[in-house]
């Protein structure tokens, strides 16, 4: 499987299988209200998109440096 198909493959298993706490580990560098903060955004993310959508419509309610820490947590976290 070349890079961008195991890229591809990881980010959607992880988007459907993602762990209750991920902001919190996530986001942890952010420090304590950007957690809080982006816990609110999710849960309107989810009222929004449902259970299936919501880790994927959370993402693109991000700016580009929560992406990309979010992307790399993903990234070197979850290994499908």
């Amino acid at each position: 499987m070349d890079n961008y198909s195991k890229i591809i493959k990881l980010w959607t298993m992880y988007g459907f299988n993602y762990e209750y706490n991920f902001i919190e580990k996530a986001f942890a560098s952010r420090g304590e209200l950007m957690v809080k903060h982006l816990e609110i955004k999710f849960q309107e993310a989810y009222n929004i998109a449902g259970m299936h959508g919501a880790f994927f419509y959370f993402w693109t309610m991000l700016d580009n440096e929560n992406k990309h820490l979010l992307e790399n947590y993903v990234m070197d976290n979850f290994k499908g």
